[in-house]
């Protein structure tokens, strides 16, 4: 009776690999479907139904739609046969519904095989957010080197909230591994009596370890699994040196250059300038974990070009004036030594700041304040202050002793100018700021002089 059931069945599915889409990427010819169909129906009679099952789920998705309830009545034979009620209750489910006619002899075996399933097992139902989830039913845990099974997240009754396994040291982007058919979401399906785990995938999606109960003999336990998005970034740097020049990301404000900011994958309109000035605007693609760099022509600092002029003819030009009693006043020297080292000392602070700001930055990104799961969250911010002292403490201290430094200097070389300026100055004959040229011996150039 099973041979024939087997053969009739194989039959019209043969037919019907002639004809419809297949959806594989790399589709089989309707011959080669053959081929592994009378295969798996010859093994299935000899006995080796691992060989039959095994080909039947290979080709399922790949034959014609119409194919397919022949297929599933195939598998709930073979399942049934080996042993594998659950298997065979699914698969002869889904042949009724979608068959597209009434059987009565599938129908009750249907309802043999539930009052068997009963005694041992029971019914569970799984929904998943996103809906088109896939489920395994059995699964590889992930398994640190010497430590416990790392399974993130973990799901019980309802979704998020049940205890969490004691140990997570695996790497973020591992996951555990599926095994065996992966089933459809929503499923149904019959349980040995008791807590079970069943793994949820979805491409971009965290995978979800479900813990489901359940009850022999008791109402139908209802589950969802809620999966978590996997954030996909990119970065955008924009280059550029000045006071007040603001970066604009879809008319909104974001900051000022030098700038750099994670932002999801997209288009995005970006505007850099000052207040009150024409801005430069431009249409950007940011790609998944790629940096975009913008060196805006309005952000980048103007070049000075030295004037064509040699020694021999530098004369004083219209309104440059030589001061009075120039030539007996000596160069502040040492006043002068004490500003330029203030001056670049307060620079080097400034530099050092911004290398502590964007180290802080990287930080920030690399162990974020909003993180769903509370043991990795706290995780992240043990290691966020464990490399924030060794790493941006140090450059937040030198910044600040640099601009102590910088500014004692800057203001000691300031007043000693302004003293010794004094002590010259004469009443009678005014001094004003004024340019001159330089000794022509000693090169080209103008001086700063300033009198009091």
């Amino acid at each position: 009776m099973l041979k024939r059931l087997l053969s009739a069945l194989s039959c019209s599915v043969a037919m019907l690999f002639l004809c419809g889409p297949l959806l594989a990427d790399e589709p089989r010819t309707p011959d080669q479907l053959k081929s592994l169909s009378d295969g798996a129906l010859a093994a299935a009679q000899k006995g080796d139904l691992g060989a039959a099952i095994s080909t039947w789920l290979d080709i399922l998705d790949e034959v014609a739609e119409a194919a397919r309830p022949d297929i599933h009545a195939n598998l709930a034979v073979a399942y049934k046969m080996g042993g594998h009620l659950p298997e065979a209750w699914h698969h002869l489910t889904t042949y009724l519904k979608t068959c597209g006619k009434e059987d009565k002899a599938a129908a009750k075996e249907l309802e043999a095989l539930e009052g068997k399933l009963t005694v041992a097992y029971g019914k569970v139902g799984i929904a998943c957010e996103p809906a088109d989830s896939r489920i395994y039913l059995d699964f590889e845990p992930l398994v640190p080197d010497g430590g416990e099974p790392a399974l993130a997240p973990y799901g019980g009754a309802g979704g998020l909230g049940a205890e969490p396994p004691a140990v997570r040291t695996a790497d973020e982007k591992a996951s555990p591994a599926g095994r065996g058919p992966a089933y459809a979401c929503p499923l149904t399906w019959w349980f040995l009596g008791g807590d079970h785990e069943v793994l949820v995938v979805k491409s971009g999606f965290r995978p979800y370890v479900l813990r489901v109960t359940s009850n022999v003999r008791g109402g139908i336990g209802a589950y969802t699994a809620r999966l978590e998005e996997i954030p996909m970034f990119g970065y955008l740097e924009i280059e550029g040196a000045g006071k007040a020049i603001q970066v604009f990301i879809n008319g909104a404000l974001e900051g000022k250059v030098p700038f750099r900011r994670k932002l999801k994958p997209g288009s995005y309109e970006i505007m850099v300038g000052r207040p009150g000035e024409e801005v430069w605007k431009k249409t950007i693609v940011i790609e998944v974990d790629k940096t975009l760099v913008e060196r805006p022509p309005n952000a980048q600092p103007e070049v000075a070009q030295p004037d064509p002029v040699g020694p021999d003819n530098i004369q004083p030009g219209p309104g440059i004036m030589t001061p009075a009693g120039a030539g007996d006043r000596p160069f502040p020297t040492w006043q002068t030594v004490l500003m330029a080292g203030g001056a670049a000392l307060l620079a080097a602070g400034g530099v050092v700041q911004y290398l502590g700001y964007a180290a802080n930055q990287d930080l920030l990104d690399k162990y974020p304040e909003k993180e769903p799961d509370y043991l990795k969250w706290k995780e992240n911010q043990a290691k966020y202050k464990q490399e924030f002292s060794d790493s941006v403490a140090p450059l937040r201290t030198t910044a600040y002793a640099l601009y102590g430094l910088g500014g004692a200097a800057a203001a000691a070389g300031i007043v000693w100018l302004i003293v010794g300026r004094a002590d010259d100055r004469t009443d009678d004959v005014p001094v004003p700021l004024s340019l001159s040229p330089l000794d022509p011996s000693l090169g080209v150039g103008l001086s700063l002089d300033v009198g009091f």
